[in-house]
């Protein structure tokens, strides 16, 4: 079909790659499941999935019983026109985090494979227009730096090592010399000869003739060609060059070995090997089962909307954002974000936390009821000068920037100045007073006091006792004020059933309960866990099962009323993921708010903000954090989501799980849905902030 550029391959038992090919492999699962072992990676591939195999990567394939898979080779020269292969790798599989593109590809590759067997030119045209579909979505979508090489000025910079490799790599059928390479890397061919002998470990001659004997044993262990016609597409000027540099290395003529890879392909086969066999196996699968490859026709989603029926849709989205440390909303740039984004989409609350530490100067922990409120004043001016209204974490939150689910770019803990919670409950009054004398009782009754239980205070007993003695303090003085907890976070989430338990029976009872939504559980969805061990929690519908045990757990101890408040949740708590960055999240932030709507009175999506974690490490326009704007104010992904939302009509028609229809209740309709793909195993097998964006 597309001569020197691309070939298929069937398979229906495992094998081992003994070389490691210079072409680019795709691995597609026809039929059953199998596993690959390439590099320090073995995912298990089911029907539909595929997987790249790059350029000189070793790999072995183990299949079920009564699999089918099928292998697309694409030739290395045939594409680098389209592909720089020289600087970047491929990463390509069912696993990716872009549900779009991954579907997208999985029907390039039906459609080019279900043209095995098909003579129809109709069919042959679909088929090209896939494949040259399917390099376009590889070149945007799927190409990483290789290891090694950096990223700056806006291109790669590519090791000498690299354009040295790459040189011999593109021109090895040609007669080159030690001086085509020293004018290609601008070295002196001297320094270029050392440094090929100490970086390569051999000298320029040996390391071509290497790269030539490759090629040579990979055509005369793939093709049924001549020993002269190897030896003239490897780069050798005849048989002779090809025998002398074969038994040099090998110790064995290149006949000899071609009857020892033909060999080798036939015991791998364990006895199965009949081409003509497979052959029919593979039309027969076409014909029958694997029809829907070419006639496959999107799903349709119905939803109906009766406009007689609605009820009023309560915008919890518009709540609250997570605006940062008490420190941070003192700079500029975090205000005027802020600012923005309530302007754009409405939020009313902006959550701040870091209230006590040593830079806001609230309090030292030394003195009897010396408060300085100089510093949080420039940050409440702001919020009421600006009609928005505190959040208050009230605990002693470590400052903590992750890179993935493992692993902090930075680390610091939060000591507690106060001596005794009396002290504490001492210094919140007096604050609130402070307010109340600058700004009137209604705006401090107005804000929301969040009591987060730390790691230490895993004694629950002691976090409601303490809560007891703030609550009561409080609610004396400003009887309006909204005080809740418990903010759970990794550690302490298994710990809330039993919370909710004790606290049910207490007498003073939270105006509202506070949870965190990340993708990890430490045994409190342990029901669900297809393996309890693991505490990265893989599937899509996580949030739903969440809250929804949440609402239960309440239930069952027959709790007293109050809100629910997600007060963070984010679909990684890695700082340094480009799945931040990237239309994914858009999606996804839409679907966690469709299924939060009837369930939460409020959710804070976190971080609100890229520029509160910023470190040394961000330096580039997008760096993977998690907020609705960039540094530079670039609107993500993510906010556009929140956006959506935002321009919903006051009045809920219908909804399922990708769509809703709101009204105005005067002949106006607004929709929004979402096309969110979860992403596959793939996904979670790398560490987040190893992630590179081409």
């Amino acid at each position: 079909m597309f001569p020197g550029t691309m070939r298929f391959g069937f398979f229906d038992h495992g094998f081992h790659v003994p070389e490691a090919y210079r072409d680019i492999g795709i691995i597609f699962v026809l039929r059953g499941s199998a596993q690959v072992s390439v590099g320090n990676r073995q995912p298990v591939l089911g029907v539909s999935d595929y997987l790249a195999i790059n350029s000189y990567e070793h790999f072995t394939l183990e299949m079920s019983e009564d699999s089918l898979v099928g292998g697309l080779l694409l030739s290395y020269d045939g594409i680098r026109a389209y592909l720089d292969l020289a600087h970047y790798d491929l990463r390509c599989s069912s696993g990716m985090k872009n549900g779009e593109v991954r579907e997208r590809i999985r029907r390039r590759l039906m459609q080019i494979f279900s043209n095995y067997g098909q003579p129809s030119q109709e069919e042959e045209a679909l088929a090209a227009a896939s494949f040259y579909e399917l390099l376009y979505d590889l070149k945007t979508n799927c190409m990483v730096l290789k290891s090694g090489t950096r990223q700056g000025e806006g291109k790669a910079r590519v090791p000498a090592e690299t354009t040295i490799r790459r040189y011999l790599e593109e021109h090895y059928q040609e007669k080159i010399t030690l001086g085509d390479l020293s004018r290609e890397t601008y070295f002196s061919e001297a320094y270029l000869s050392r440094f090929i002998k100490q970086r390569f470990g051999k000298n320029f001659g040996k390391l071509l003739t290497d790269i030539r004997l490759l090629h040579a044993r990979q055509l005369l262990g793939g093709k049924d060609i001549t020993i002269l016609h190897a030896a003239l597409e490897s780069g050798f000027a005849d048989t002779a060059a090809l025998n002398k540099a074969f038994v040099s290395e090998y110790q064995i003529t290149p006949s000899e070995y071609r009857k020892q890879a033909k060999l080798q392909v036939k015991d791998s086969a364990g006895g199965k090997e009949d081409p003509s066999r497979l052959d029919r196996e593979v039309r027969d699968f076409f014909r029958t089962e694997g029809a829907d490859f070419r006639t496959e026709e999107p799903q349709i989603q119905r939803l109906i909307a009766d406009t007689g029926h609605f009820r009023r849709l309560e915008p919890f989205w518009t709540k609250m954002i997570n605006g940062g440390r008490a420190s941070d909303l003192l700079r500029a740039d975090v205000q005027m974000q802020i600012l923005h984004l309530a302007r754009e989409i409405g939020f009313q609350y902006v959550r701040i936390w870091d209230l006590w530490a040593p830079e806001v100067l609230i309090y030292s922990g030394k003195g009897n009821g010396s408060y300085n409120f100089s510093i949080l004043d420039a940050v409440m001016a702001f919020l009421y000068d600006n009609h928005l209204r505190p959040y208050l974490e009230l605990g002693f939150k470590p400052i903590q920037i992750n890179s993935d689910y493992y692993r902090s770019v930075y680390y610091e803990e939060r000591r507690r100045p106060f001596e005794t919670i009396e002290a504490f409950g001492d210094c919140m009054v007096e604050m609130l007073q402070h307010y109340e004398w600058l700004y009137g009782q209604s705006f401090v009754e107005s804000w929301y006091l969040e009591m987060w239980m730390g790691v230490e205070e895993s004694d629950i007993s002691l976090y409601l006792d303490n809560f007891d003695e703030i609550y009561l303090r409080l609610k004396h003085a400003f009887p309006g004020i909204r005080i809740g907890g418990v903010g759970t976070n990794r550690e302490n989430q298994s710990v809330f059933e039993e919370l909710i338990h004790l606290w049910s029976r207490r007498v003073n009872h939270p105006d509202f309960i506070s949870v965190y939504i990340y993708p990890f559980d430490n045994g409190f969805l342990r029901e669900y866990s297809e393996n309890p061990s693991d505490s990265i929690w893989r599937t899509e519908d996580y949030t739903v099962l969440f809250l929804e045990k949440v609402k239960r757990v309440l239930e069952e101890n027959d709790f007293p009323s109050c809100e629910l408040h997600v007060s963070e949740w984010n679909f990684t708590p890695g700082s340094r993921d480009m799945v931040n960055d990237s239309t994914f999240k858009g999606a996804y932030l839409v679907k966690s708010l469709m299924e939060m709507m009837g369930r939460v009175d409020a959710a804070g999506y976190w971080p609100g903000l890229d520029l509160i974690s910023g470190y040394y490490d961000t330096r580039h326009l997008l760096d993977g954090r998690g907020g609705l704007l960039s540094s530079d104010n670039i609107c993500k992904p993510a906010f556009y989501g929140y956006a959506f939302f935002s321009q919903l009509d006051p009045y809920l028609l219908a909804q399922d799980a990708n769509i809703v229809v709101t009204t105005n209740r005067r002949g106006s309709y607004r929709i929004v849905c979402h096309n969110y793909c979860h992403p596959e195993k793939e996904y979670y097998e790398y560490q987040e902030h190893t992630d590179t964006m081409a």
